[in-house]
């Protein structure tokens, strides 16, 4: 079986590294199957998502997980035409102190990490069969708010409605109460009007650029290779200059004049 390696770069615009954001928004949607890291999840089927109990963290018990990043991996069956593997972490501290692969009382540790899987075939009820069109205002209507509640506050599953104004749902209570007093009981009405996200729970988002690794490295008598014959011949070029004496150089420069621009 082939061992075939793709290396993925970070395209995104975060500010500690200094790098600029060279993708458009709609990019990063679910009806472009990108391969990405942060922000909120581009779900694939966008109808069943998993349960906010399935994203608690097992290491803690009390933690929502929050997504990481996500790879767009098309595998070779007609089932997995669309196929893409999201990975989710727990940012409570206390669950990467101790990653021993056993508890005190020796049963297995649960790690404070999540890899899901989900795919589906070319013909199914989210996409088009065709490729997705690269332009602003394309499908939009491909999102999973329009097969389900989505918390605002981190892009998951929302199964929770607020009691008070029955406008917005979220997938925990203190993702609740997170976005109530970042600024939603302002707005917190029964004719009231959802105003939000006022909170985010999003690692900073950017595209993965993904390329083939190479097959083997360059042989190293290829690196030291003289090029100097895909030079245009028209242009001379000495072999060497080794041999001129310091008398001639002043000789051949006696004779020039220096531009005046170039002594400012």
């Amino acid at each position: 079986m082939a061992k075939n390696v793709d290396l993925g770069f970070f395209n995104g615009d975060f500010e500690p590294w200094d790098l600029e954001k060279e993708y458009e928004e709609y990019e990063v949607e679910s009806r472009y199957f990108p391969s990405k890291v942060g922000g909120r999840p581009a779900w694939l089927d966008l109808a069943n998502l998993p349960a906010p109990s399935d994203l608690t963290c097992k290491a803690c018990q009390t933690s929502q997980l929050r997504f990481l990043l996500q790879i767009y991996a098309p595998g070779n069956g007609a089932k997995s035409f669309h196929r893409s593997i999201f990975v989710f972490i727990c940012c409570n501290n206390s669950c990467w102190n101790n990653l021993s692969n056993q508890s005190q009382d020796g049963t297995p540790r649960s790690l404070p990490v999540l890899v899901l899987r989900n795919q589906l075939s070319r013909e199914n009820r989210f996409y088009p069969p065709q490729p997705p069109e690269e332009r602003p205002g394309w499908r939009m209507d491909i999102i999973p708010e329009n097969f389900g509640n989505i918390c605002p506050v981190c892009g998951c599953r929302g199964d929770k409605c607020c009691g008070r104004c029955k406008k917005v749902w979220y997938c925990c209570q203190s993702h609740q109460k997170l976005d109530w007093k970042q600024g939603h009981k302002q707005e917190c009405t029964v004719n009231g009007r959802y105003g939000g996200p006022h909170a985010r729970l999003f690692f900073p988002e950017g595209l993965i650029e993904i390329e083939e690794e190479p097959d083997k490295d360059v042989p190293q008598e290829d690196i030291s290779k003289d090029y100097t014959d895909l030079i245009d011949p028209n242009i001379h070029i000495e072999e060497s200059v080794a041999d001129v004496t310091e008398d001639e150089w002043n000789e051949v420069e006696s004779g020039q004049t220096n531009d005046k621009a170039s002594e400012k």
